[in-house]
């Protein structure tokens, strides 16, 4: 049956997070039930979720569970979105949550701005001991542009902008109709779905509403974890965007941008270089010093500082600076 809104929740071996992620969501929709379906995707976990999972498909009509075998996150996702009835799609991972009152806002600004393809939200980083609303504001909730405006916009409008893909809420059948998928088999795969979703959007809505939870400082997190196939990944997004502004002939002050609002990735490139084994090493080297201008064009103040050193002492120095500080945070906390 037809629903308005479709919750994918891609599960694999989180079992200490998943009864709260998943409450967060049914204790909003009891007079929604009509409109929203929740779509638990189980992509092959091995501890408790599986039954987690079983227990509240049994116990609520709005939520359905899909057990599949173990295909990553994007594969999860994907299946989600062929599985799903809703007519908009919210993508929710589950070790976040949504914050209260988070479907109600949605179903206001969808009633309000029915023709979007897009909305764009907000959300609040949970740590431990404290939580932080993101830093930016929207202005105007739809501000009717699209495209590389509506990417400008965005770069705009902070110093630094997450691709989160879990930001957009997205109409269903503009992804299908453009084929708009995750890639499968890989690590960072928001910052390669996001900026593609959103340039080709031709209706974009924003609300201001901080609807998302989302948690820092998972000890397993991958962004706290090191392999060669992450560092490789991480490096591919870089490429991705070189691809992406030529394929779509944007311009050269919106390259600046996007390259800009990488500075956290090619810095953690650079401090995780000395974790990469001699061989890798020389691989890595050059693909890095090609994509130094990232320092210069990042908008974040303490780029000019790393800028200015590189000039000074050289981009492998800061590059062994960045890894030494990175370890001296590791042992403070």
């Amino acid at each position: 049956m037809e629903k308005l809104i479709s919750i994918i929740i891609p599960i694999y071996n989180v079992e200490l997070y998943l009864d709260k992620c998943i409450k967060s969501v049914i204790s909003q929709i009891k007079q929604y039930e009509h409109q929203v379906e929740i779509l638990l995707i189980d992509d092959g976990s091995t501890d408790s979720s599986v039954q987690i999972c079983d227990f509240y498909a049994s116990k609520y009509q709005s939520v359905t569970v899909i057990h599949k075998k173990n295909g990553g996150l994007s594969d999860a996702r994907n299946c989600g979105i062929k599985h799903a009835h809703g007519t908009y799609l919210i993508f929710l991972d589950s070790d976040d949550a949504l914050n209260k009152n988070a479907i109600s806002e949605i179903i206001c600004t969808i009633s309000k701005h029915d023709n979007a393809d897009v909305y764009i939200g907000r959300y609040i980083s949970v740590y431990p001991n404290k939580k932080i609303e993101c830093s930016y504001y929207f202005n105007k909730s739809n501000l009717n542009i699209s495209k590389e405006k509506l990417i400008i916009k965005l770069l705009n409008n902070t110093s630094h902008y997450d691709w989160y893909a879990w930001l957009n809420i997205v109409r269903r059948d503009f992804i299908l109709n453009n084929h708009i998928f995750f890639s499968c088999e890989r690590y960072f795969e928001d910052a390669l779905w996001t900026p593609h979703l959103l340039l080709l959007a031709d209706n974009v809505c924003f609300f201001n509403y901080p609807f998302y939870l989302y948690t820092r400082n998972r000890i397993d997190s991958i962004t706290r974890s090191f392999s060669n196939a992450i560092y490789k990944d991480k490096l591919n997004v870089c490429f991705f965007f070189n691809k992406f502004c030529s394929e779509n002939n944007l311009k050269p002050s919106t390259r600046r941008l996007l390259f800009g609002n990488l500075n956290l990735i090619y810095n953690s490139l650079l401090s995780d270089y000395w974790k990469c084994s001699k061989e890798n090493k020389k691989r890595y080297w050059k693909s890095l010093q090609s994509f130094q201008f990232i320092i210069r064009y990042s908008k974040r103040k303490n780029e000019k500082l790393l800028n200015f050193l590189c000039h000074v002492i050289g981009l492998k120095a800061v590059s062994f600076l960045l890894f030494l500080r990175s370890n001296i945070k590791t042992l403070w906390n």
